[in-house]
């Protein structure tokens, strides 16, 4: 009760990421069948960290009041009276289930917070990025996707707030799915093979370094972009960002995540699986709108992935290690073109529209044979 309480008041800790973190106790809470007064409990301490954190702040620029802040008071509210349900359960109640859904809430803030602890430390590791050659690539398309949809979330402003939400929202959706292998398997797969994901991801961004579009041209984000004939009078060439900026762009993780959460929703209602998919439109657009990504990163995310998915398929032998192999090879080869190929983009958009479409069918050819070895599945409605 101690830590949690103090989260509520601690300096960095009601940043979005974390607040939809604490967020998913209150469906961990939910799928144990609490009581009206675990329900009454759980509002009230959420009700009282909210005030803890508006009357006692550590530092002059906490959080403003939002959908989000208050979704994470409610969520520790939750985690504090789950663990009190799992220590004082009795022997006739469901401990083990208890027990299980608090420890997967808890890693779900601990895969949060190690996250963003990684992002910053790719920040101190790197001075240089190579955030102009990916926008150079997205320019070469014949326009620059993210500033484009950064303009549109400019003018819909509603809209936009509601698609960030989404985007910050991960957690609330590693929940949901957690909760439904809770069902039907093992609820620490979902975040097992993200943690996976996130472990090789972040190794790469040492290897190509880049921050987003609004940290690279600043300013100018999202409403002048380089025109496509000002690209072919430019050379690629890394960069200097400020140091507090994190280097977490190729792939994109946050990509990366939504398409294995997606992945692995096979098991789940089809109402769930079209759900999983909506999300990662979602983080498409939320990524790019607000300038955090470019294209290029989130096509190198999908072969990328693919091949993490293959670590964690019960398939043959063969067939896993061929389809890891495609996805690892497109993933280094996509790193190695955009670092030292970036000039030819700009002869003409069909190059780079062309290696998307092979990149992107390949990956989900991949992805198909994966899953004709992995064996039939049996659609379990678990949501």
């Amino acid at each position: 009760m101690l830590v949690v309480a103090y989260t509520a008041i601690a300096p960095n800790f009601d940043q979005p990421f974390i607040n939809y973190a604490f967020a998913s106790a209150i469906i961990f809470l939910f799928v144990t069948r609490p009581e009206m007064a675990h329900c009454t409990a759980a509002v009230t301490a959420g009700v009282g960290l909210s005030l803890c954190h508006a009357f006692f702040p550590q530092v002059a620029n906490i959080a403003v009041p939002s959908v989000n802040l208050y979704a994470g008071m409610l969520g520790r509210g939750s985690l504090v009276v789950l663990g009190w349900r799992t220590i004082w359960a009795t022997p006739q109640q469901s401990r083990r289930r208890l027990l299980e859904s608090l420890l997967v809430a808890v890693a779900i803030v601990l895969f949060v917070l190690a996250s963003l602890v990684a992002l910053h430390l790719t920040a101190l590791a790197r001075s240089r990025v190579l955030d102009f050659y990916l926008y150079l690539f997205d320019g070469s398309l014949g326009f620059q996707p993210s500033f484009l949809l950064g303009r549109l979330f400019s003018r819909y402003k509603l809209v936009a707030g509601l698609i960030r939400d989404a985007y910050f929202g991960l957690p609330l959706v590693i929940a949901l799915a957690s909760v439904g292998y809770l069902k039907c398997g093992s609820p620490w797969r979902p975040l097992a093979i993200l943690a996976s994901a996130g472990l090789l991801g972040y190794l790469l961004y040492f290897v190509f370094p880049a921050a987003g579009p609004i940290y690279a041209v600043g300013s100018r984000f999202p409403n002048s972009p380089l025109t496509f004939a000002m690209l072919e009078q430019l050379h690629s060439h890394s960069s200097v960002l400020p140091p507090r900026v994190p280097r977490n762009a190729m792939p994109s993780l946050h990509m990366a995540w939504a398409l294995l959460v997606w992945f692995n929703c096979r098991r789940f209602s089809r109402v769930w699986r079209r759900l999983a998919a909506t999300y990662v439109v979602l983080t498409v657009v939320g990524t790019l709108g607000a300038g955090e990504h470019y294209l290029a990163d989130l096509v190198v995310a999908l072969p990328f992935s693919v091949a993490v998915q293959a670590l964690w398929t019960q398939a043959p032998a063969a067939a896993r290690y061929a389809v890891m192999a495609g996805g690892a090879i497109l993933t280094f080869m996509w790193l190695a073109v955009l670092r030292y190929g970036a000039d030819f983009f700009a002869l003409s958009p069909a190059i780079p529209w062309g290696c998307m479409s092979v990149s992107t069918i390949i990956s989900l050819a991949l992805l198909h044979q994966l899953r004709s070895r992995e064996g039939a599945f049996v659609d379990h409605p678990a949501l």
